[in-house]
């Protein structure tokens, strides 16, 4: 139960005890020990860490197959995105049209419905008139995309960054676990109020100060990796847009942004994930 060893009484098996008796049991466990919410916290995440390891490796593979569109397609994913999210409102206020015309005509939910698709083809209307105003404004960002395409299909080792990322980001989290872990064990070990036979850990104030300073740095160094990525990717990409057709051809634009990074903007960078860590 939560990671907790609790034997799984038959009352069948085990005369002694009634059926009642394992319930209360299993309520006093419940109340007691898993009542803390820190330890209902590291119980959930060791039931779902399956869950987790899953999302992350999705979200990597999300993210490779975004890089592989934005070298392949480039502008044709703006013009499907507005499109699509042109049919979409239009699309959507003829569904609630005509959903609106199953419910009775006393009913309020066929008025509310209706005056739904109005409002959501007004939206619509005014997302092409946005289109149109903004059509310079749009190519203007088309071109900076499809800059963004030819970036990346110049500087193939960017590809590695967020896999680089992801596994300093996965030993980081596992560090920082341990740690908690042992910081979690210090204590007292004292007996529950009203419950003398289960005990539980007494922190000091000292004791719940290291678990804040641990969690702040839980949230600052993870920033702080993520906003090392965004400097390389975006030294990178300055440094291949201004010397690609130069004698040098932008060669090692990425090897150049790492050195950046770590050799000049370290601190920078370092005090805005400060920054996000206590946001």
């Amino acid at each position: 139960m939560y990671g907790f060893c609790v034997p799984d009484l038959d009352t069948e098996n085990v005369s002694a005890l009634s059926e009642e008796t394992i319930k209360t049991f299993k309520k006093l466990f419940n109340d007691t020990v898993l009542g803390d919410k820190l330890t209902s916290y590291l119980a959930d995440i060791s039931y779902s860490w399956v869950v987790i390891l899953v999302c992350s490796f999705t979200a990597i593979l999300l993210g490779y197959i975004y890089l592989i569109l934005i070298r392949y397609l480039g502008a044709l994913i703006i013009w499907l995105s507005i499109a699509l999210l042109q049919l979409s409102l239009i699309g959507g206020g003829v569904y609630m049209y005509f959903e609106s015309n199953s419910y009775e005509e006393t009913s309020d939910y066929r008025d509310y419905l209706k005056y739904a698709a109005y409002a959501t083809w007004g939206v619509a209307g005014l997302f092409l008139c946005c289109i149109c105003c903004c059509w310079r404004s749009i190519k203007i960002g088309i071109a900076v995309y499809e800059t963004s395409a030819q970036y990346v299909a110049g500087n193939l080792r960017i590809f590695l960054l967020p896999l680089v990322a992801y596994i300093v980001c996965a030993i980081w989290l596992f560090t920082w676990l341990v740690g908690v872990v042992f910081v979690f064990s210090v204590g007292e070990p004292t007996a529950r109020e009203g419950y003398s036979f289960i005990t539980e850990m007494k922190w000091e104030d000292n004791t719940r100060y290291i678990l804040l300073f641990q969690l702040f740095m839980l949230f600052w160094i993870n920033a702080f990796i993520m906003g090392m990525c965004q400097f390389v990717i975006a030294a990178s990409a300055c440094i291949w847009y201004f010397e690609v057709n130069s004698d040098t051809g932008a060669h090692g634009c990425v090897g150049r942004g790492i050195h950046w990074g770590f050799r000049y903007h370290m601190g920078s960078v370092a005090f805005g994930a400060a920054l996000i860590a206590i946001c």
